[in-house]
């Protein structure tokens, strides 16, 4: 599957349905960072860290519209179950796309589709995560209720290490 590394760009997601009418699915988009991050309603995701995970798959989805319901939380659900396995932290799910651990924000999911004729064509599932950013950088009303997953694992993490386990997830669960 195709991994395409961007610097600077407005949203994963929306790169990645641009993206998707040039290139074979499925692909993975990731930004260093994203200056109109976005999560669920008109939530903003702080993204201007490089040292965080701003990262898409884009696919063509073998459920239906119906069948495809709540795929965030889905994705929240199996995420924080791979990140307590691989890394022991006790990461929980705050409904419907956040995941959390004792109460501060480590990451959230937004999925999105497109519908055509009543057919699901096209789904991108973006991932925010906050893996080892400055977080006295970031915007006051966002320090104080968020955190970083190398504060629980009391070391730097390897990006990629997160990318391999989200690929694998995705993999096993959604391709």
């Amino acid at each position: 599957m195709e991994t395409i590394r961007l610097d600077n760009i407005d949203s994963t997601n929306d790169e990645a349905f641009r993206l998707s009418a040039t290139k074979s699915l499925p692909f993975i988009i990731i930004a260093a960072r994203q200056f109109a991050g976005r999560g669920q309603g008109k939530h903003t995701w702080y993204s201007d860290d490089p040292h965080n995970l701003y990262w898409t798959l884009i696919w063509k989805p073998r459920q239906t519209p119906q069948g495809f319901q709540n795929h965030s939380t889905k994705v929240a659900i199996l995420l924080s179950q791979k990140l307590r396995e691989h890394y022991r932290i006790p990461v929980s799910v705050k409904y419907p796309n956040d995941l959390m651990i004792q109460g501060r924000k480590l990451g959230g999911i937004l999925t999105e589709t497109r519908i055509t004729s009543g057919n699901l064509v096209l789904a991108a599932c973006g991932i925010g995560l906050n893996i080892n950013g400055n977080i006295n950088a970031y915007p006051d009303d966002i320090r104080e209720h968020c955190c970083r997953l190398s504060d629980w694992v009391s070391k730097p993490i390897e990006l990629r290490t997160v990318e391999i386990l989200l690929e694998e997830m995705f993999s096993k669960h959604f391709l």
